[in-house]
């Protein structure tokens, strides 16, 4: 009878534990473009519109995390970027570096601090595949060839 009502008060307490998973699978920072325009994870449609005038509905953010620039899996991930460059824009993709050794100019990238604030949570190559409210939608701690990303990126 014990391990019943150990199961039961389990059952009412999952609804709890998967809210709290849904509060965490969210990333909220700001990261600016190389003309040094200012975005938001949780508002970017609105960011955009503010910015281009144009809405991009299927707009979603895949965050590069890398120690160093020179890191060869953000090498390897910037490589199978440029091999799938042709089908990004349709894809609606923004590509935002985040290093919290030194500054990625050129694209999308955060600041230096707010890379070391998202690297607190770990400190190894990552990439987070987010919706435009900042929800993350898939994360991988390795790089993926040119192929699997952009399986990856349209799903």
């Amino acid at each position: 009878m014990h391990q019943i009502h150990q199961k039961i008060a389990l059952l009412l307490l999952l609804p709890l534990f998967i809210g709290c998973a849904k509060l965490d699978a969210h990333q909220d920072f700001r990261f600016q473009d190389s003309g040094k325009r200012e975005y938001r994870t949780t508002t970017l449609k609105a960011d955009l519109i503010k910015h281009f005038g144009h809405q991009f509905p299927k707009i979603k953010i895949l965050l590069i995390e890398t120690p160093t620039l020179a890191n060869p899996s953000f090498i390897a991930q910037n490589e199978a970027i440029d091999s799938i460059r042709s089908d990004i824009e349709e894809m609606q993709v923004m590509f935002v570096v985040a290093c919290p050794t030194e500054e990625y100019s050129s694209g999308y990238h955060t600041t230096k601090e707010t890379a070391r604030t998202l690297a607190k949570k770990h400190s190894t190559f990552r990439l987070t595949l987010m919706a435009a409210d900042g929800q993350v939608l898939k994360a991988t701690a390795a790089p993926l060839d040119g192929k699997e990303l952009s399986k990856w990126l349209q799903e």
